[in-house]
């Protein structure tokens, strides 16, 4: 399978201005029944969430399987974060790929969807849907093509 891969900057502010949910709202729900799952966290939440994110961050970043999360509770929960340091999101229509992988490249190839925040500083975005890349380059500013693998 033929990925193809965005890295997003945002603009040009200190800060990174993109954030999780401007890119799964570019993905098209009507492309059907897509699984999701958080395979790393490193965040902070906003005070008034409440809950006790650090030990949130145990269970996935210590899991081989992270945790499953419906594409509604991922939107809702990354409206959540105040900030972001690393995430990386998996998505696909064959829930046994929302999993850790041995390479990176092997995740690329499995997973229709690989969102990955790399150290607050920019967004790696593989997928083999050109809409939904489309989608994000059209979208969000500072955003380019790398090179495509596999």
């Amino acid at each position: 399978m033929m990925t193809k891969g965005l890295k997003i900057n945002g603009d040009d502010s200190d800060i990174l201005s993109v954030r999780l949910e401007h890119l799964l709202n570019c993905y098209d729900r009507s492309e059907g029944d897509v699984s999701w799952g958080l395979l790393w966290l490193d965040v902070v939440m906003r005070p008034e969430v409440g809950y006790n994110i650090l030990e949130l961050e145990g269970e996935i970043n210590n899991s081989d399987f992270g945790k499953k999360i419906s594409l509604e509770k991922l939107l809702e929960f990354s409206s959540q974060i105040s900030q972001a340091i690393n995430i990386l999101v998996l998505g696909d229509k064959d829930p046994k790929n929302i999993k850790r992988f041995e390479t990176d490249d092997l995740m690329y190839a499995k997973c229709e969807y690989v969102i990955e925040l790399v150290d607050s500083s920019y967004w790696i975005v593989h997928s083999n849907n050109s809409v939904f890349l489309n989608n994000i380059f059209e979208k969000i500013p500072g955003t380019e093509y790398l090179n495509s693998i596999l």
